[in-house]
């Protein structure tokens, strides 16, 4: 099984993947009745479809190419699972609810023709899709969990060493977050690392994000409130190069989150920045966000496991949907220590403008 790609339900389908195109370079063709529009870069494959009177645009449906099509159905058949088959345009597909809000699974059985797609070669600014972060309601996200665990193969995997069997909860004050993440089966006794060059290994993540219950407002929470219910919150694009990738997006209108100054001050992300060898300035400069939490898996070597990440300003005219772009250096989390810096960073900033004034 393998990302195909991505639906996003829009109220003006043309303006929307010519505008993402543009930014993020992707190359954009009508296809249809001139309702959907594909948007394309390597293996990145995205297609906005025109939905009149839509009250906002979302990340609809996740399509995946699955080889083995009529075992999968039978598997999913077998837990009582209701599915929609269709057939056309040289493929045969079956589609499923999940419990996360408006979002829908399509797995395909795609012709030869149309399988092309799937063994384009990596471009040079994206690798691949990293991982997709859907939000929940609060107090749902196991159920969301063993939905995935059930109906899609999916297996949870640990985020770093200090997670609890409840996932990992972080919290300040007056806020809290819950996460836990996924992975296809097939390649979760060899961690994240899934060869890129089967065309049978699910090589995308799911995090599930859920804001715990009674905290104050977070970002979880805004998005849930913003798009109206659970859905996908943000897609993560892996890159080898986020500097360059960075410099390049930021030249085509991309607007990226800044982090306060005070992230880069602390002692504790110095000491982290410094100890794999990355510059400060580099990083700053570009509002790059470096991490090198503890990740679940052990390293046998002695070589530092680290990732670099930033986060797009919300990309549609609600606070909702962003793009993360991210860099691993051999870890396998989703920077969870950044979350915990940036609100310690942001406390910090709080308290100088407090201050200040």
């Amino acid at each position: 099984m393998r990302l195909y790609r991505l639906r996003f339900l829009c109220g003006d389908a043309r303006r929307r993947s010519l505008e993402i195109g543009l930014k993020f370079g992707l190359q954009v063709t009508s296809i249809g009745n001139g309702h959907d529009f594909l948007a394309v870069e390597g293996r990145i494959v995205f297609i906005f479809t025109q939905v009149d009177g839509l009250s906002h645009d979302t990340l609809a449906e996740i399509i995946f190419h699955e080889g083995a099509l009529k075992s999968f159905i039978s598997k999913i058949e077998m837990n009582g699972i209701a599915v929609c088959r269709t057939s056309g345009d040289g493929r045969e597909s079956v589609t499923i609810s999940c419990p996360v809000g408006n979002l829908q699974f399509t797995f395909t059985q795609c012709s030869d023709h149309c399988c092309q797609c799937l063994k384009s070669p990596v471009s040079e600014k994206y690798i691949q899709v990293d991982h997709i972060t859907v939000a929940v309601d609060p107090g749902t996200s196991t159920s969301v969990l063993e939905w995935f665990e059930k109906c899609l193969n999916f297996k949870r995997f640990r985020i770093n060493s200090v997670e609890t069997d409840e996932g990992l909860s972080m919290f300040t004050a007056d806020t809290g977050l819950n996460l836990l993440a996924l992975q296809y089966r097939h390649c979760s006794e060899v961690g994240l690392q899934c060869p890129l060059t089967s065309e049978d290994s699910c090589d995308v993540k799911f995090v599930i994000a859920e804001p715990l219950s009674g905290s104050g407002p977070n970002q979880v929470a805004t998005f849930l409130q913003q798009h109206r219910g659970p859905g996908v919150q943000h897609i993560g694009l892996l890159t080898t190069n986020i500097f360059k990738a960075m410099d390049q997006l930021r030249t085509t209108g991309v607007d990226f989150i800044q982090p306060p100054t005070e992230y880069y001050e602390l002692v504790s992300k110095l000491q982290d920045i410094e100890s794999v060898g990355e510059s400060v300035r580099g990083l700053q400069t570009r509002g790059i966000l470096l991490d090198t939490g503890a990740d679940a898996e052990k390293n046998s070597s002695n070589q530092r496991r680290y990732l670099m990440q930033s986060f797009t300003k919300p990309l549609f005219d609600q606070d909702t949907f962003f793009i993360e772009i991210i860099q691993r250096c051999g870890a396998t989390g989703f920077g969870t220590g950044n979350i915990k810096a940036l609100w310690e960073a942001l406390a910090l900033h709080m308290e100088r403008i407090s201050t200040a004034v």
